[in-house]
């Protein structure tokens, strides 16, 4: 039979595990963002410059509706 603490040791084994996976996959990422940044000449500040509300660029192929005056 097994002992909660077996268990809770393979839990722990098992989350050390998915932690190594999702830092091996977002470096992985990481490098691709950068490759793409240098690239296009992009740096981390034109980024954030474009992460706010105000700066966010529209959809491509967004329509612009005017409402008709009276």
């Amino acid at each position: 039979m097994t002992t909660l603490e077996s268990m809770q040791a393979k839990i722990k084994k098992l989350e050390q595990q998915a932690e190594a996976l999702i830092a091996k996959q977002s470096s992985g990422v990481i490098e691709k963002i950068r490759k793409l940044m240098a690239e296009h000449g992009l740096t981390a500040a034109d980024i954030e410059g474009r992460a706010g509300g105000k700066g966010r660029a529209k959809k491509v192929g967004a329509k612009t509706v005017s409402k008709g005056g009276t």
